[in-house]
């Protein structure tokens, strides 16, 4: 459990140094009214992992079945959740639709860079 919780508390910081440097750079290029968005997708990425990593924790608990069906409704939640949050950032005038997505698909850019990490540091380990 010590690991899962080292693994998620990793991402989470990822996510957080992705925020930085991505508003950094809208900031650089004349890209002022992007970091807004950004801000909001990568803050919705977040609580779409702390929510995902909750749900998980518990499902190791279950039997397999229920565990099943527990990330199931999850995952409808997870979704609805980062779909209302979208749907906010398109109707918010002072929100860039795109900005907020890039922050959303942020999450995944950072899980998809420690999952290759990992997998580099298990081949030097061999």
């Amino acid at each position: 459990m010590r690991e899962f919780r080292q693994e998620v508390r990793g991402t989470l910081i990822g996510v957080a140094l992705y925020w930085l440097v991505g508003s950094g750079i809208f900031y650089m290029i004349g890209l002022t009214a992007w970091p807004a968005g950004f801000a909001l997708g990568c803050a919705s990425g977040a609580v779409h992992y702390i929510l995902l990593a909750m749900r998980l924790s518990r499902a190791a608990e279950m039997s397999a079945e229920k565990a099943m069906m527990f990330m199931r409704v999850g995952f409808i939640l997870r979704f609805v959740f980062v779909a209302l949050v979208l749907v906010f950032a398109s109707q918010v005038s002072r929100v860039f639709f795109a900005s907020c997505a890039v922050g959303v698909i942020g999450l995944y850019a950072v899980q998809t860079t420690r999952a290759l990490a990992n997998g580099v540091r298990s081949l030097n380990k061999n």
